[in-house]
């Protein structure tokens, strides 16, 4: 197992939710793990990352940086949590 931190300097709880998501993929691919489970607190962060009509919202970069994950080959199931 593995963790990360840092300051990414955001004052929007969505975007923060989204760029943790990302970085802990991007983790993961780098750690070679195969079979990885993302539990989420927020489900807009949920839903956007399996929605097919996000194109136009404002964190479409980082929408589109996690799907790359998601489309690489190996099982992630992102689920959401109440805190």
């Amino acid at each position: 197992m593995k963790g990360f931190n840092g300051d990414i300097d955001v004052a929007d709880n969505l975007k923060a939710e989204l760029l943790a998501l990302l970085v802990g993929l991007q983790l993961a691919w780098r750690c070679h793990y195969k079979d990885v489970l993302c539990i989420l607190d927020s489900l807009h962060a949920v839903q956007l990352v399996h929605d097919q009509h996000d194109h136009c919202h404002k964190y479409v970069a980082i929408i589109v940086g996690i799907k790359k994950c998601l489309a690489k080959p190996w099982k992630i199931e992102i689920r959401h949590s109440i805190r």
